[in-house]
């Protein structure tokens, strides 16, 4: 299995991607910074938020894609969109309500489409997760 970690360098994403490192799952670290990514272990690739075509390329050989955002309304939909795209199951931390209810109304029967799952606002604090 090969599990790409969106925002790998962010705070939540270095959780992540350490997480499942030490799981034994190859991992890839994924964000709009090379050189912030470069010191976690992992596979790098670098695309952003808004850059469809990279975003989708950088997915394209993953299981599973878990997006670690700061700011879900703003940019997860990008993120969201290459995932379905790139026909990989996708799961997030989002706790933004407006995007919570894009992704079951708008992008779940996208994904039904495409056979992926998405699973949002999968966190401690996550009442939908």
């Amino acid at each position: 299995m090969k599990i790409a970690v969106y925002g790998a360098s962010g705070h939540v994403g270095t959780f992540a991607v350490r997480e499942l490192r030490e799981r034994g799952i190859e991992t890839v670290a994924v964000g709009r910074d090379a050189a912030r990514l470069a010191g976690l272990a992992a596979e790098v690739r670098v695309a952003a938020a808004d850059d469809h075509a990279a975003l989708v390329a950088a997915f394209a050989d993953v299981d599973a894609v878990i997006s670690t955002l700061p700011d879900y309304t703003g940019r997860g939909e990008g993120v969201l969109r290459a995932a379905i795209a790139a026909g990989v199951h996708y799961v997030d931390v989002a706790g933004e309500q407006l995007f919570v209810e894009k992704v079951f109304a708008e992008f779940g029967p996208l994904a039904a489409q495409a056979g992926v799952t998405l699973s949002t606002a999968t966190t401690e604090a996550g009442i939908f997760g």
